[in-house]
């Protein structure tokens, strides 16, 4: 009623995870069974209120994903939270220079923090995030925006997928009456 959008957070849970993925890359060994009834029954339970957005944030969690964090992973975003789930509100990722994200980056091979920034923002979007929280130096940003705009113009990341999170983007922003659509009577 104040013009403020609930966002869960920290997806897949971050109760069981040994770090703060601001600081360091934690994993999370819970199998799926326990996984489904611990970790992700917060948001199960917090999805019938219809939240805007779910922040996903930086954890290994290998019983779903061994080779991305949740954050980079379509398996963990579309598959559990969006398929198993339901959930089809806005994905927002947590802030993509996290230590924990970095530290996943440098592994694959990218030492430059903006180039390692840049390609998980790219990452982060073909996970099906529709959202990339960068609050980062001007110099990183402008890599992010290039990397981007380079993955679009190459079909690296598709014209649909853009169209996915534009829907969803613009269907929040209709239900908060931030915007309204032509011949909306709302």
């Amino acid at each position: 009623q104040n013009g403020v959008e609930g966002t869960l957070k920290h997806w897949p849970g971050l109760g069981s995870a040994p770090a703060n993925p601001d600081y360091g890359l934690p994993t999370i060994t819970h199998s799926q069974a326990q996984l489904n009834a611990i970790d992700f029954a917060p948001f199960r339970a917090l999805l019938t209120h219809q939240p805007g957005m779910i922040m996903v944030t930086h954890v290994i969690v290998p019983a779903y994903d061994p080779h991305a964090p949740a954050s980079l992973s379509p398996v963990l975003i579309d598959q559990v939270l969006r398929g198993q789930l339901g959930y089809q509100g806005v994905v927002i990722t947590d802030a993509m220079d996290a230590q924990g994200l970095l530290q996943f980056m440098q592994q694959q091979g990218y030492t430059n923090p903006a180039q390692a920034i840049a390609e998980a923002s790219v990452r982060a979007i073909l996970a099906g995030n529709d959202i990339v929280e960068c609050p980062i130096e001007p110099n990183r940003l402008a890599a992010v925006v290039a990397a981007i705009t380079t993955a679009v113009k190459s079909g690296r990341i598709s014209q649909e997928r853009l169209r996915q999170s534009l829907h969803r983007i613009i269907a929040l922003k209709v239900q908060m009456k931030l915007i309204t659509l032509p011949g909306s009577s709302t």
